[in-house]
């Protein structure tokens, strides 16, 4: 623990003070009367719940409160806070300022302090104070002019021997485990040292196998780059196989195209020499001016049929695409097309008795005009 501030208000002479401390010794100087005693007596007050005589003598003369704030770092390193109010509104809190969190409690604070202090709880913090913190002047060597059995019982309390004991105690323990892990290590090593004595030949075999994977290493770098050059040289190859199968198909493109060119070409020199023979036969004969008119009129469909045979022909190439759904269509269009005839035959059958139906019906009527007509008379 290492207390770093204290803040008085309205404590015997003070009516405010603020003194701060550094780490080591501190040193506190003055005349008699000038608030010495205060400082130490403050912080009986605050942190060892220790007070001389009643905490109204506390408080400064005319005064209704009395307070007491210490700031301290704990034995977690961290800072605290300890105020103390005597007087009215009396109360005691710990405060721990990176938590943010107060302890208010009586016992609560207790606990805190001892934990602060690294003391053990049973320990009662005003005997501590008393006998070893903040031992009035003059009383200090009193303890040495107690009985031996009193002085053994508050120096035991002060040095914590009975601490010492139990840790003497522990040490002996722990020389019995260290003594057996000792010679247990030992039997480890003379295992160790009994599996280890081929360890020569172990690092001659080791030296000569890491030479042997420095080798293959070599030749794996080596494979490595051939391998590289073969993927260079499959992925040229590859580029040009496609290249091929693409010149591929255009040329069976072209060959269609190609053939149906000349199939067109051989109709129309067919057309042709059929048209020269007309005229031919029409400069033959006057006489059948007429008939080469007429023949005339007929090429000149025929051409007109040409074109739409033209025509249906590239339909005939369009509708090749559609001609297995129409297919399908057609062989179901089929089935309901039987269906349809059964019941057309089947009406044809009902059909006499649908004019005999209508005959009866005519007779029907006729009777029952008739019958209305006798009535009437």
């Amino acid at each position: 623990m290492l207390i770093t501030r204290i803040e008085l208000e309205n404590i015997k002479s003070y009516r405010h003070i603020v003194v701060d401390f550094r780490r080591g010794t501190t040193s506190i100087s003055g005349p008699n009367g000038a608030g010495k005693t205060t400082l130490v007596e403050a912080i009986g007050f605050a942190l060892f719940d220790h007070i001389s005589y009643n905490q109204a003598q506390f408080v400064r003369e005319g005064e209704k409160y009395g307070r007491v704030v210490i700031h301290l770092i704990g034995s977690d390193d961290r800072p605290y806070e300890v105020e103390r109010r005597c007087g009215a509104g009396a109360k005691w809190v710990v405060y721990d300022t990176e938590a943010d969190a107060r302890v208010e409690q009586r016992t609560d604070v207790l606990d805190k302090l001892h934990e602060l202090f690294g003391i053990d709880r049973e320990r009662p913090l005003d005997l501590l104070f008393r006998d070893a913190l903040g031992v009035p002047q003059g009383n200090f060597t009193s303890i040495f002019l107690e009985p031996p059995g009193k002085r053994k019982q508050t120096f035991d309390a002060l040095l914590q021997i009975e601490d010492y004991k139990i840790a003497a105690d522990y040490l002996l323990d722990a020389a019995k485990v260290y003594q057996e892990q000792i010679q247990t290590q030992k039997s480890e090593i003379q295992r160790l040292e009994i599996e280890t004595r081929d360890l020569k030949e172990w690092r001659t075999g080791l030296k000569n196998a890491r030479q042997d994977d420095q080798q293959k290493k070599e030749q794996n770098v080596l494979g490595t780059q051939r391998l590289a050059v073969c993927k260079g040289r499959s992925e040229i190859l590859k580029q040009q196989r496609e290249h091929l199968s693409r010149c591929q198909t255009r040329l069976h493109q072209s060959s269609t195209i190609h053939n149906t060119s000349q199939e067109l070409l051989r109709s129309s020199q067919k057309q042709l020499d059929d048209a020269h023979a007309s005229q031919q036969a029409v400069e033959d004969s006057q006489a059948d001016y007429e008939r080469y008119l007429h023949a005339a009129g007929s090429l000149k469909r025929l051409r007109q049929d040409e074109r739409q045979r033209n025509e249906l022909r590239q339909q005939q190439s369009n509708l090749h695409t559609t001609l297995a759904t129409h297919q399908a269509n057609i062989r179901n269009l089929q089935d309901r097309l039987n269906e349809v005839t059964k019941a057309r035959q089947h009406l044809l059958e009902l059909l006499p008795f649908v004019e005999q139906q209508y005959e009866l019906e005519k007779q029907s009527e006729a009777w029952h005009a008739r019958s209305h007509n006798t009535r009437g008379w």
